[in-house]
């Protein structure tokens, strides 16, 4: 018995309309893996600190500056119409959030909390609050 298989490449369009249809982020190519150095660490390990018991989020650029400051329940919407390259909550990781945050170009998402089952897409480091205890 022989089985054919045909690869196919589907349009841009149809990828994200998949990924809006289906809830998901589908990256078109893997990116480059997110490097969590020291200096990141110490100021990834800073924000979440400061983000404790506050119930917002926190955006920042690639130099680990902070591009805003939002109510955690405002993040979605905020994160659709921004391009942050980390994304820190007071709150919980899930997939949602992950998926939304990658789409947008996000290479790290930390919070307090990950989500059971949680998967992350390729170059994308989730942290929580027990990846910065030393």
């Amino acid at each position: 018995r022989e089985m054919k298989v045909e690869v196919v490449d589907v349009s841009s369009s149809l990828k994200e309309e998949e990924s809006r249809k289906y809830g998901r982020a589908i990256l078109a190519q893997p990116s480059a893996p997110a490097v969590l150095d020291d200096e990141r660490k110490s100021k990834f390990r800073e924000v979440l600190s400061e983000l404790t018991g506050t119930r917002a989020a926190f955006l920042l650029d690639e130099q680990g500056e902070i591009l805003g400051r939002v109510p955690a329940r405002e993040l979605m919407n905020t994160l659709r119409e921004t391009q942050a390259s980390a994304v820190f909550i007071d709150g919980e990781v899930d997939q949602k959030l992950v998926n939304l945050a990658a789409e947008q170009g996000a290479k790290f998402i930390g919070g307090m909390k990950i989500a059971p089952r949680l998967r992350s897409p390729e170059g994308v480091l989730v942290l929580s609050q027990k990846d910065f205890e030393e």
